[in-house]
């Protein structure tokens, strides 16, 4: 809790801020020691962040695949856990791969821990089926550990130590703004990733900004934008995102099934969210 004293006279109000994001000391950050982007990508975080020692929880081993079986996961994540100061409240994982457990992202099995019930399944033939809810969707508390005894997880992935760096950056050069820039919703032609857009003019009805405006546009792709603040959009591929200037704090998703893989572009198949981030978002989801 931020104590804030505004002298008016004749009178003394102290107003109480509600925090409204964590603190350093409320961050672990989880770091493989096998892998030495990892511990580079963590060093430079802790440094940036101001994350104390003690919420550098390092853990050991082999990183070369996409994935771990959940026993492997289990296990450290049993470590993870003991090793977690009381007041932590969220996780960083500082690595690219793995990036799943199991049939979960991995990011999801730190928040949670391990559990099934989050994993899709096929059903009379329907390749997606809603997994159970998280608990903490569409909270606004920043006490996730406290409140709901989960921990929200962040991969920050890159291909290379200066991507990560200058997404490190983006993030901290965006603590405290308020920029003027644009949300740009995206009703696109691809019918099973656009579901969102439903919900799309109910969103710009009932958001009043200053500051940011948000454009509903029926099409596939921006071109040539410069103020990206938020870009959603429902597309496998996106393309055109070398033409666009994202501000720092950006958020941009695709909504596709395989966003969360990360993978190289030469790799093919669905675009990674790491495009995102590689062009100069600062937060992507998939």
């Amino acid at each position: 809790m931020i104590i804030v004293v505004i002298y008016f006279e004749p009178f003394l109000i102290i107003q109480h801020e509600i925090q409204k994001f964590p603190s350093s000391k409320q961050i672990a950050v989880i770091v493989n020691d096998s892998d030495p982007l990892s511990i580079k990508i963590a060093t430079y975080y802790q440094q940036a962040r101001n994350i104390p020692a003690e919420n550098i929880i390092h853990v050991n081993f082999k990183s070369e695949k996409d994935f771990l079986d959940s026993e492997t996961f289990e296990n450290i994540f049993k470590f993870v856990k003991e090793n977690t100061p009381s007041q932590v409240q969220g996780y960083v994982l500082t690595w690219m791969k793995p990036y799943r457990v199991g049939c979960m992202s991995i990011t999801m099995a730190f928040a949670t821990g391990y559990d099934l019930e989050f994993c899709p399944k096929k059903i009379q033939g329907i390749k997606c089926k809603i997994p159970k809810n998280n608990p903490f969707y569409a909270q606004h508390g920043v006490m996730p550990w406290n409140d709901y005894k989960l921990r929200p997880t962040m991969l920050l992935a890159a291909e290379t130590f200066d991507l990560a760096k200058e997404l490190i950056d983006r993030g901290v050069a965006s603590d405290s703004q308020q920029p003027d820039g644009t949300a740009y919703l995206l009703s696109t032609s691809d019918k099973n990733r656009n579901i969102r857009a439903r919900k799309y003019d109910e969103i710009q009805k009932k958001w009043y900004s200053s500051k940011l405006q948000v454009k509903v546009l029926n099409q596939d792709f921006l071109l040539n934008e410069k103020d990206v603040m938020f870009y959603f959009t429902g597309k496998a591929h996106v393309k055109h995102l070398d033409t666009l200037k994202f501000i720092p704090g950006a958020v941009a998703d695709h909504l596709t099934s395989f966003g969360g893989q990360m993978k190289s572009a030469e790799q093919g198949g669905q675009m990674s969210s790491l495009r995102w981030l590689e062009s100069g978002a600062t937060g992507s989801y998939g």
